[in-house]
């Protein structure tokens, strides 16, 4: 895990990052007030229903289609995700892209796991044993390293516990938002974050969401996953997290890469801003009673697919551009 692009950023965060203009922050109820609205637009919903995490990462539509495809289809994020991977870890491997994937989460959090137990003692390396991809080994010794420098020379001053990344567990807002999977039936891709950090104690107190992928999706989609992801836990931690970080395989032959990523305003609001998208598709599905059969909900049932929405310049990368087919 990029431990030290995060220390970095925390290091930073004491008084010399200031997020620019005005943050919608998850610990801030007007930031929810769409979910207020649906729920008065719509009041025979059930009491625990919840607005999928895919709502919110669905990214940018014009009319809801995004929405409305994100809960009742199931198309994989990656649209080469049966193609064969070629490589794993620098060796060849005949594992597909999704396999690939699911072996390098696997992997990137049993060594996250082990990192954590060597932050209060720097000096001393992971071994091969700890974790034994050779690339993935040397790119956690070099995240050791990169700490090590710091405290050498007087610019690391975080308890360890500031710098271990923990599990994210599914989180839920009383009135209705949720880190839920977007279907009911199948889970999707980003159900939780792959981790996160906190400091309580820094100045001011951060926190940062991690995201291991074998291989990122396009920018925009990338950073509404972060954003939906900081809203949910800026609402349970109360505290701001305006950092994202990705651990991916740098290409064919290449090695693991930790890049960071802002978590800005416009992203945030993208994802706020699909709520009441779907407040809208329930309101034309005239079905919104569907939402208390028994078994779970089947939203195929309880929305009416919108009209074609206008081609945007985001269009190409989105996985529903087949079935939507924008004008």
């Amino acid at each position: 895990m990029p431990t030290s692009t995060w220390a970095g950023f925390l290091l930073g965060s004491r008084g010399d990052y200031v997020p620019p203009g005005r943050v919608a922050r998850g610990y801030e109820e007007e930031s929810w007030g769409q979910l207020t609205a649906l729920r008065a637009a719509l009041p025979d919903l059930p009491a625990l229903f919840e607005v999928p995490i895919g709502v919110l990462q669905a990214g940018e539509c014009p009319n809801g289609s995004r929405v409305y495809f994100e809960l009742t289809t199931n198309v994989p994020s990656d649209a080469n995700a049966r193609a064969p991977q070629g490589s794993l870890f620098g060796e060849p491997c005949n594992l597909t892209r999704q396999d690939a994937g699911m072996v390098w989460d696997r992997a990137v959090k049993s060594a996250n796991q082990h990192l954590n137990r060597h932050l209060p003692n720097l000096a001393v390396p992971l071994m091969i044993a700890e974790v034994p991809q050779q690339a993935l080994l040397d790119h956690y010794n070099r995240q050791l390293a990169a700490l090590g420098s710091m405290a050498k020379f007087g610019r690391f001053s975080l308890d360890s516990y500031e710098l271990k990344e923990s599990p994210i567990p599914r989180r839920r807002r009383p009135s209705g938002a949720s880190a839920a999977p977007s279907s009911p039936t199948t889970p999707g891709p980003n159900v939780a974050p792959d981790g996160h950090w906190i400091a309580f104690d820094a100045v001011p107190a951060s926190g940062g969401i991690f995201e291991a992928k074998l291989t990122l999706p396009p920018d925009n989609v990338l950073r509404g996953i972060f954003a939906a992801y900081a809203l949910l836990a800026e609402w349970y931690f109360e505290i701001d997290f305006d950092l994202g970080v990705s651990l991916s395989w740098n290409g064919t032959g290449g090695r693991p890469h930790a890049a960071p990523h802002l978590i800005g305003q416009a992203d945030r609001q993208h994802c706020l801003s699909n709520i009441p998208l779907l407040r809208t598709l329930i309101v034309q599905g005239r079905r919104a009673s569907g939402l208390r059969r028994r078994g779970g909900i089947q939203w195929h049932d309880v929305l009416d697919q919108p009209e074609r929405p206008l081609r945007l310049s985001t269009c190409p990368t989105c996985k529903f551009f087949s079935p939507c087919n924008p004008r």
